[in-house]
């Protein structure tokens, strides 16, 4: 099965720089108000997602290599949640019923029964959950890249009822790294840096670093929650280990 064109979990691509791109701040930084951070806020979610897929499209302007897949039955999303075992994260199931996962540069963001993208989200959480078992109901991985790279959901939920963010690496194992406290917070700065080295480089065919998350400062921006999360600690790694979480 392929992504994008390129075979599973190997959406390289590149870019042509050309337009300007605008960031939006994320609800739940400091620049939405507070009664807007409430998930339960039907617009705002709406709101969210609209302004997400607008930069993606934009995106796909720039980059052949950077795809939604916006035409397909809803019901295939709802028809196959439930097979995700244990937590589902809801933002990330209101971005799917969008598009059906999504092609960005090297990653690949897991939709369900879209051959253009490989395995299924459930089933990638399956093979994740196999290779390391201490991720078994702590980390759901939803984006991949072609190294062995995920981004995926915690076990940790935060005030608005969905899950913090994290990142792992099958080249590190049993551990993972906090990315953001909100699928919110975690598209608006991945996207950030997607923006910016497109336009910097219209050869890149992923992100330079991980700079963005693995400093502690930039994790902390515009992220209320993280911020308040890690005030008594230095590390930003996420325990795997139950008793061992705050």
């Amino acid at each position: 099965m392929e992504c994008n064109g390129i075979p599973a979990f190997k959406c390289l691509g590149t870019s042509n720089a050309g337009i300007t791109l605008r960031s939006i701040p994320a609800y739940g930084s400091p620049s939405q108000p507070t009664a807007l951070r409430l998930y339960g806020s039907t617009a705002l979610i709406r709101g969210f997602m609209k302004d997400i897929i607008n930069r993606l499209e934009k995106l796909t302007t720039i980059s052949k290599h950077i795809t939604l897949y916006r035409n397909f039955d809803k019901n295939i999303i709802f028809r196959n949640m439930g097979k995700i075992t244990g937590e589902i994260d809801r933002p990330y199931i209101d971005f799917l019923t969008i598009t059906n996962g999504a092609s960005i540069l090297d990653y690949c963001f897991m939709g369900f029964k879209n051959r253009s993208l490989g395995l299924n989200l459930y089933e990638n959480n399956r093979e994740l959950w196999l290779l390391d078992n201490l991720l078994t109901f702590k980390f759901w991985g939803c984006v991949s890249d072609s190294i062995g790279n995920s981004f995926g959901y915690l076990d940790r939920k935060n005030k608005s009822g969905g899950h913090y963010y994290g990142f792992y690496s099958i080249n590190n194992p049993n551990h993972v790294y906090l990315v953001a406290s909100s699928f919110s917070i975690f598209m608006n700065k991945f996207l950030s840096q997607i923006e910016e080295t497109i336009l910097e480089n219209k050869e890149a065919i992923g992100l330079k670093n991980n700079t963005w998350f693995m400093d502690r400062n930039k994790l902390l921006e515009q992220d209320e929650e993280m911020t308040d999360f890690l005030k008594n600690k230095q590390e930003t790694e996420y325990s795997l280990l139950p008793s061992q979480q705050a």
